[in-house]
């Protein structure tokens, strides 16, 4: 069995899932009335590397922010920190991994690393949920794009 070639050169996009955050909601104005429904997107094989990566380099940043607040005091560390999105000394190597999952995955709204380091400290079964979804659509893989045979645009006649 044999890949269909004329698959392969088709445009792929990434697989989105939705998650109902409802425990969210008072962090929203103005809240929503209906249940508040997250989308993600699977990451591709660069960015799940990446994240994968950013577990190991982790503790290589720590040991060179420390040995900045030795010579240059804690602003200049804590400044590179925040540039990398280490925005809490506190959280967990575990956690820091899934706020970079969600950044990446999130859709609809987007969610920045001060979002997702909130969520980290003060929602974390969410930050599961809303990663472990990003990690299940991730793992089916990209699907062929809608629409992907028209390259065309149209747009409405007068």
């Amino acid at each position: 069995m044999n890949f269909d070639q004329s698959k392969l050169s088709q445009d792929l996009e990434p697989r989105t899932g939705e998650v109902v955050c409802n425990e969210l909601k008072a962090l929203y104005e103005p809240a929503p009335e209906e249940d508040l429904v997250i989308t993600v997107r699977g990451l591709p094989g660069n960015d799940l590397a990446a994240v994968a990566a950013m577990r190991n380099t982790n503790a290589f940043i720590e040991t060179l922010s420390e040995a900045l607040v030795t010579k240059n005091g804690k602003d200049g560390a804590g400044a590179i920190k925040g540039l990398l999105g280490l925005f809490d000394d506190e959280l967990h190597p575990e956690l820091k991994y899934r706020v970079e999952i969600l950044v990446r995955g999130a859709l609809e709204p987007k969610i920045d690393y001060p979002a997702a380091v909130k969520l980290a400290r003060d929602f974390y079964v969410v930050l599961y949920r809303l990663s472990e979804k990003i990690l299940e659509v991730s793992g089916l893989g990209a699907q062929l794009k809608k629409n992907s045979n028209s390259g065309l645009t149209t747009t409405p006649s007068s």
